[in-house]
C-alpha cells in the first residue's frame, strides 16, 4: 500500500540537498498530522536528518511519529554528528512504544530511547562507537532480543550490552569476532545466532557502467578472520543445543562527499549456516 512506507530521504530539488530536505520532511510531517485516517496504515518510516533547522524541523517530526502508532520500523539513514543535543531536545517526553526495529546512528540515541517496545537494534554508522546506543537500550528498551553491526570489543560496551540486555538471542557484529570476543558471550543465556560481515572496501568513484564486484561467498570464505570466526561460533553454538550463524558481504563506500562519512550499503548477500 503507498501509504504503508514513510519515506523522506531524497528531495525532488535540483542542487544541495541539505538545503531542501529538512523542509520537505517539516512539510510532509505536517501533512501526515492532519490526515487522521491514514495514521493506521503507517508501518515504516525512514528519514534523513539534517542540522537546518532542527528545531522545527525534529519537532514536527516528533509530534507526528507520536501519532502513527502502527509503526513497526524506524530507519534514520543519517543524522549528523552535531545533532545530539538537538535530537535529546525535539525527542524528550515522547515514547514510540509500537516501533520493534530500529536502524539509526549512535548519535541519535536519545531517540532509540523513546522506543520502549523495540526487540531489533541496528547501529548504521561504521564512524561511531556505539556505547551511547548500549546505554540507552539498557536505561529504556528492556524487550531487546537483537543488536547488529555493534562494536563489542572497545571500552566496556560488551559488559554494558550483558547488564543491559541480557535477553538478547541474535548478535550480528561489524567485522567477524575473534575467539576470545565469541567466548565472551556466553552470559547471554539465550544467544542462538551469531553474526558477521565481511566488507569489501574499495575507495574508486563508482558509476553504473563502473559497478564494486563483491566477492562470491567462496571467496569470502577464504579469509581467515571469516575461517576462525566459522569454527569458534559453530563450538559456541554447539554448546548450547546448536543456532545459527549469519555471514553477509557488503561494500563499505569510502568515496562519500563527507571525509568523516563512509557509507555501509545493504548485503549483496547474506549466508546462513545451521549449527546443530
Amino acid at each position: 500500500m503507498a501509504w504503508e512506507l514513510f519515506d523522506v530521504t531524497r528531495t525532488r530539488h535540483v542542487g544541495d540537498w541539505t538545503k531542501y530536505l529538512p523542509d520537505d520532511l517539516e512539510r510532509k510531517s505536517k501533512v501526515l498530522l492532519k490526515l487522521t485516517h491514514i495514521h493506521p496504515l503507517v508501518r515504516t518510516v525512514r528519514v534523513l536528518l539534517t542540522r537546518r533547522r532542527t528545531p522545527e524541523v525534529l519537532g514536527t517530526f516528533a509530534k507526528c511519529l507520536e501519532k502513527l502508532t502502527s509503526v513497526t520500523k524506524l530507519e534514520i539513514t543519517h543524522a549528523h554528528t552535531a545533532m545530539t543535543t538537538h535530537l535529546k531536545n525535539a525527542f524528550e517526553g515522547y515514547t514510540f512504544p509500537s516501533i520493534r526495529t530500529a536502524i539509526l546512528p549512535a548519535q541519535a540515541h536519545n531517540v532509540l530511547r523513546c522506543c520502549t517496545g523495540v526487540r531489533s537494534v541496528t547501529v548504521n554508522d561504521m564512524n561511531h562507537e556505539c556505547s551511547k546506543l548500549i546505554t540507552a537500550i539498557g536505561a529504556a528498551c528492556p524487550a531487546v532480543e537483537e543488536v547488529v553491526d555493534f562494536h563489542l570489543d572497545t571500552g566496556n560496551n560488551l559488559k554494558s550490552l550483558i547488564k543491559g540486555a541480557p535477553n538478547l538471542r541474535s548478535i550480528h557484529l561489524q567485522h567477524p569476532p575473534s575467539k576470545d570476543t565469541i567466548t565472551s558471550l556466553k552470559p547471554f543465556k539465550k544467544l542462538k545466532q551469531l553474526g558477521a560481515t565481511k566488507y569489501l572496501k574499495d575507495t574508486r568513484t563508482f558509476t553504473v557502467k563502473d559497478p564494486p564486484v563483491p566477492l562470491t561467498f567462496e571467496a569470502v570464505l577464504k579469509f581467515r578472520d571469516v575461517q576462525d570466526f566459522i569454527v569458534a561460533a559453530g563450538e559456541f553454538l554447539k554448546e548450547r543445543g546448536g543456532g545459527r550463524i549469519v555471514i553477509d558481504h557488503r561494500l563499505l563506500d569510502q568515496t562519500s562527499s563527507s571525509p568523516n562519512t563512509q557509507v555501509v550499503l545493504s548485503p549483496y548477500w547474506t549466508h546462513t549456516v545451521s549449527v546443530e
